[in-house]
């Protein structure tokens, strides 16, 4: 751990069977998700068809629809892979591969593999990193994303210097932590509970780089204040650093509202009262909403799944006994605390997470809550585990060293124990399935296999009827984004999509230009439905 203080190299290979663990890890990933391929969810046709296919054509549906991040990943992975209805369920499992492999490289980086090990497959075998990755919607996906960040940041060493800027490592890793964290945040805005642990590990280093030893040594110049000390440093090394790293950080935001046409929606949607950034929820200084929130998360972590889109059968510490480790966890912290002063920036770091979504997600009024914005809660919870291990890692008593290792192992032992029974359910129907154009399917694909069949040798009429036979509106644009994707990404001839429109009681030609004309109120109510 102290590597993060002096920047240690990793020493490779510590043993090749602790790099076997994150490949053990994404298959066992791999499994869950393959097991979930009965069935879709409509948030996962919005968020992997829908909104990608809208992004393609320069749009957004809706201000809330502006996980701008996920959505161009998925555009540039279709059209050059070409596209099928799961084809998102593969592209986060590439992801999580790349991100397993961050995980496991600072583990062992900072523990060794001797005591990396145990906290790597507890958290690869996380049931709510699991259960989320299985879908191709972005719920959860910073928890993809952090160790990523974590890794960069991490790997940056500003103790060393070079002749050229624009070609050392450090600048090449700079750009590339911001704009990837500006990436994730654009997939999601849950990530925003990171930023301020990567920002505040990114200035840490900065300040113990040797380019303040003489600051910190100085006393004259400990004393100088506003511009007296700028002028005593003249020109500080750090930003050769920190305004490129700005840049980066606002470059692909940037280049967001530069394509996206109807980019007024990302700042303000009235229809949904939100924007970029924002999802469905709202601020709200209430402590009942605090009080409600927090119950509901600490039900998602303890006892049961209730949140929107968290169906997974057993939660992250169910059962209770993994409540004792994390009781040791605090304690172990605790001892840190006092005893190791040159690690309290990593645990004031994981905190500052923690808080940070605590302040953030348990104020907000949200008519659809859940564990998917409490995963930086989850993710702090982690972070003090393994400080935790490592604290009772270097204990010098052995017999109670290896007493606190076997007791913060239960939450492993826990994990290893509830993922084939969570695997056994990941079939069962969701009450989030999509049931209007999927309705009955027990293979999803092959109901995309038949449209797309008949639209390269005939139009494609869809009509929707109730349960009398009647015609009735739907969200024909579901179906289209994915019949029209389908042709496009996949270099398909077809011919037009219509939708029986229940005001001029005939087909018309189905376009995004329709859509948008919809949404934007140019239409009376009965016209095609979103």
């Amino acid at each position: 751990m102290l590597g993060l203080l002096t920047n240690k190299k990793l020493q490779l290979p510590i043993g090749y069977l602790y790099w076997l663990i994150p490949i053990l890890l994404f298959i066992l990933q791999a499994i869950y998700t393959f097991n979930t391929l009965g069935q879709i969810r409509y948030e996962e046709l919005d968020e992997s068809i829908v909104n990608p296919y809208w992004v393609q054509n320069r749009y957004v549906q809706n201000g809330a629809s502006a996980n701008l991040g996920w959505h161009f990943l998925l555009v540039v992975t279709y059209n050059i892979f070409g596209f099928s209805l799961f084809a998102g369920k593969f592209v986060r499992l590439a992801l999580v591969l790349i991100s397993l492999f961050c995980q496991a490289a600072l583990l062992a980086k900072y523990l060794g593999a001797k005591y990396a090990w145990l906290p790597l497959m507890t958290v690869g075998l996380s049931p709510t990193f699991l259960y989320f990755n299985t879908q191709q919607t972005v719920y959860g996906i910073d928890l993809v994303y952090f160790p990523i960040s974590l890794y960069l940041v991490t790997s940056l060493d500003f103790s060393k210097k070079s002749q050229n800027l624009l070609q050392s490592k450090n600048f090449i890793l700079s750009i590339a932590l911001w704009s990837f964290s500006m990436f994730a945040l654009m997939s999601y805005p849950s990530f925003v509970y990171f930023l301020p642990a990567l920002a505040g590990l990114f200035f840490y280093k900065l300040w113990n780089s040797s380019n303040y030893q003489s600051l910190r040594s100085s006393s004259s110049v400990a004393r100088t204040a506003g511009l007296k000390l700028l002028k005593k440093l003249k020109y500080p090394k750090s930003l050769e650093y920190l305004a490129p790293a700005l840049v980066s950080f606002l470059a692909p935001l940037a280049a967001v509202f530069a394509y996206i046409k109807n980019r007024s929606l990302l700042i303000y949607d009235e229809n949904v009262q939100s924007g970029m950034f924002r999802g469905a929820g709202f601020l709200d200084l209430n402590l009942e909403v605090f009080v409600t929130n927090l119950k509901n998360n600490l039900m998602n972590l303890f006892a049961r799944a209730s949140g929107y889109y968290y169906e997974v059968n057993k939660v992250e510490f169910s059962d209770f006994y993994p409540a004792v480790a994390l009781i040791l966890t605090v304690f172990a912290i605790y001892q840190l605390w006092k005893s190791q002063k040159n690690l309290r920036h990593l645990l004031i770091l994981a905190m500052s997470i923690l808080f940070l979504n605590v302040l953030l997600a348990y104020f907000t009024q949200d008519p659809t809550p859940g564990m998917r914005r409490q995963t930086g809660s989850l993710a702090a919870i982690y972070i003090l585990f393994v400080l935790a291990w490592y604290w009772a890692a270097n204990l010098a008593a052995s017999s109670i060293k290896w007493l606190y290792l076997t007791v913060l192992a239960l939450i492993l032992i826990h994990h290893l124990i509830v993922y084939p029974i969570n695997l056994m359910h990941l079939s069962d129907q969701s009450r989030y399935k999509e049931e209007v154009w999927f309705k009955g399917a027990d293979d999803p694909a092959t109901v995309v296999d038949f449209y797309v069949t008949k639209i390269q040798n005939q139009n494609l009429e869809l009509v929707c009827f109730d349960e009398s036979g009647g015609k009735i509106n739907c969200r024909y644009n579901q179906i289209f984004a994915v019949v029209a994707g389908s042709c496009l990404w996949n270099r398909l001839g077809c011919r037009e999509i219509y939708g029986w429109d229940l005001k001029t009681k005939k087909y018309v030609p189905l376009t995004i230009e329709l859509f948008n004309d919809y949404y934007f109120g140019k239409y009376g109510k009965e016209v095609i439905a979103t």
